[in-house]
């Protein structure tokens, strides 16, 4: 689930691991077992409260203002909002 805030919520967010990008490929192309094992290591970073299937913690994470309004856009485009009536 993605909540998009609204404008003057913020929260703080303190980072578990750091995995760092230098913009050249540093990687060979996985074959599917090492992509899942490589997917559920980093599911198991994640905390239980926000993994939970029963009234899960949502996510947060902080964007910039470019990308939000960009997201925000693109995901009114695809899904918009009815009108109730």
């Amino acid at each position: 689930m993605v909540k998009i805030w609204g404008v003057g919520e913020n929260a703080s967010n303190t980072p578990i691991d750091v995995d760092r990008v230098s913009g050249t490929k540093t990687y060979h192309l996985a074959d599917l077992h090492e992509s899942r094992a490589y997917c559920m290591n980093r599911l198991n970073k994640f905390r239980q409260d926000i993994l939970r299937p029963l009234n899960p913690t949502p996510y947060k994470l902080a964007v910039s203002d470019k990308f939000f309004h960009f997201f925000k856009d693109k995901w009114q485009q695809q899904a918009p909002v009815k009108e109730l009536s």
